[in-house]
């Protein structure tokens, strides 16, 4: 995480999740211990605003509220190098029916200069009146208007990964959505 890349699986999930992480601070006589959100640390691709004096040492998440659900899903070369074309995460939760969505994170990568929340998109999903393929599919088009994917020569094409994410979040947020309505049963 404080390698700052943001296509890393790890930074993905935990930024669906709501992580917060703890940075450490020396003062030359004590540690200090600061809870942050994680964005809070990114500064750009490979880039953290850790200063010399500080470290990464836990991460907390919010509890899990019953009728949620979360899941993810990367997409990356067979023998490529080790991180993904694409990797998204989502964590969802859903009303006592189990139909309409309450509170949503969509998080995909590499989707810009650090670790990306599609927050349009989650917007989109709390606004539906329930959780369905219209839902689904304006969630898409707000995700892939809103990243900012870009050609890597060693991985994929920006076209390539603006599809990817149309590919990915078809798959991960009926996921999680299942996973939250087979809580509620």
């Amino acid at each position: 995480v404080a390698h700052a890349l943001p296509a890393a699986d790890g930074t993905i999930g935990l930024l669906a999740l709501n992580a917060e992480v703890q940075v450490c601070t020396w003062n030359g006589a004590a540690v200090e211990r600061v809870w942050q959100p994680l964005l809070s640390i990114f500064a750009g691709p490979g880039k953290n605003r850790l200063a010399v004096n500080q470290m990464l040492s836990a991460f907390r998440f919010p509890v899990r509220a019953s009728h949620s659900g979360s899941a993810f899903d990367r997409i990356m070369r067979p023998q490529g190098v080790a991180l993904p074309i694409l990797g998204v995460a989502a964590q969802v939760r859903l009303d006592e029916t189990g139909q309409r969505v309450v509170a949503a994170s969509i998080a995909i990568g590499p989707a810009g200069p650090i670790p990306f929340r599609a927050t349009e998109s989650e917007a989109i999903l709390l606004a539906a009146p329930r959780m369905d393929d219209r839902a689904l599919e304006a969630a898409i088009v707000a995700a892939q208007r809103q990243a900012e994917v870009r050609t890597s020569k060693h991985r994929a094409s920006k076209e390539y990964r603006h599809e990817m994410i149309a590919v990915l979040l078809r798959r991960v947020l009926p996921q999680a959505v299942a996973r939250a309505q087979a809580q509620a049963e």
